[in-house]
């Protein structure tokens, strides 16, 4: 997990955690408000994890390329 740089999104188990809503068009009963909420939530998760995994991404290109 640590070597894929996925320690934050899997449990102990290698199981994904759920970080927000997951929702999609099977959920036929799903109305707007709950909709707007889960794609908010993931809006949300995409800004702060994005940079961050993107930082770390390079963070390891740079340690390899320093030690090659």
């Amino acid at each position: 997990m640590r070597e894929r740089l996925l320690e934050d999104v899997l449990d102990e188990n290698g199981l994904p955690v759920q970080l927000f809503a997951c929702v999609g068009s099977i959920d036929k009963g799903l109305d707007r408000e709950t909709y707007l909420k889960a794609v908010d939530e993931y809006l949300d998760f995409c800004e702060k994890e994005i940079p961050l995994r993107a930082g770390r991404i390079i963070d390891r290109l740079k340690d390899i390329l320093d030690n090659n």
